[in-house]
């Protein structure tokens, strides 16, 4: 699969979406509506796509369901709108839009500059549209004209109500492809210093350990793995106090100093340590503590000492 997926809710930007994507080399364009996109979003994220575009409803889906791909809504411009509206107002100056609120927001700014009458509802599934339009026909309300995306044309298709697509142009997909590229290439380069920092940290001789505001550990190398029998992927997320019997790391979220050349004591072995804040903004966000053999100390200071006569 290519780096960029764009699943559109709807033929016409399906088809307006293939347009645009043919000008790149890095773009897949498919169909699907709701929950139909979960299965297609959830392949994408298993086949290591790099970004994931959508709108609406169906954007907030995917973006529930695949937790290491950043998805890209698709914003509609003033223009559709505008245009959109003016279609509806053939119509009639009755006009119902009917959407999820990232689409169909701030559409009502229009009522004074066209001069219809709009009626906006926020939608949050297709049953919610359905049951609006229930009360609408029931109440009697005259309805010239449904608006919005493809839910209002299903549920207007299916009240033989009068529709209007609001679409989503080609210069609003071509910025969101550029907008996924940008996003791709950021997380590339994080993945890259991520890599390098904990190739850096298992590479090291002293044990570190970092923790959260939560005094959980988010950081634990290969040396003080050794250091403490435990293996990384079980001190990961864990308690540091639950791992590290009287460890004094989380007294350092209390204070803004560092504790220097302190020595520690794991079981018959003495450590030398040194615990440092981690600050951000003048906030204590979290902690750092290294970890050495005293006699690693002992053997450095033994070789310079050697060196030096």
């Amino acid at each position: 699969m290519k780096p960029i997926l764009i699943i559109a809710p709807h033929f016409k930007i399906e088809y307006t979406a293939k347009k645009v994507a043919d000008r790149y080399n890095d773009v897949d364009v498919k169909l699907a509506l709701l929950n139909q996109s979960i299965k297609i979003a959830r392949l994408a994220e298993k086949e290591g796509v790099g970004a994931i575009i959508s709108r609406g409803g169906t954007a907030s889906i995917i973006e529930n369901t695949v937790q290491s791909v950043p998805v890209i809504k698709m914003e509609v411009s003033p223009y559709d709108l505008i245009n959109a509206v003016y279609t509806a107002k053939k119509y009639g100056s009755n006009i119902f839009i009917i959407g999820f609120q990232n689409i169909i927001e701030g559409v009502g700014l229009l009522r004074k500059i066209l001069n219809v009458n709009i009626h906006i509802y926020y939608i949050n599934d297709e049953h919610d549209g359905e049951r609006y339009i229930k009360n609408l026909i029931n109440s009697g309300e005259k309805i010239d004209v449904i608006l919005g995306g493809t839910v209002a044309e299903n549920l207007a298709l299916k009240y033989n109500i009068p529709t209007v697509l609001l679409e989503t142009s080609a210069v609003t997909v071509d910025s969101s492809i550029k907008e996924a590229r940008r996003i791709i290439k950021s997380t590339r380069k994080e993945k890259q210093k991520t890599e390098q920092f904990k190739a850096i940290l298992n590479y090291i001789s002293e044990g570190v350990v970092s923790i959260d505001y939560t005094k959980r550990v988010i950081t634990f190398n290969s040396a003080v793995s050794k250091m403490l029998g435990i293996p990384i992927e079980k001190a990961l997320g864990h308690p540091v106090d639950e791992l590290i019997p009287n460890t004094m790391l989380p007294e350092v979220l209390n204070q803004t100093e560092s504790e220097l050349g302190q020595l520690f004591q794991i079981g018959k072995t003495q450590i030398v340590t040194n615990r440092v804040p981690v600050i951000i903004n003048n906030k204590t966000i979290g902690a750092v503590e290294t970890f050495q053999h005293i006699t690693k100390i002992q053997e450095y200071e033994e070789k310079i000492s050697e060196n030096l006569k």
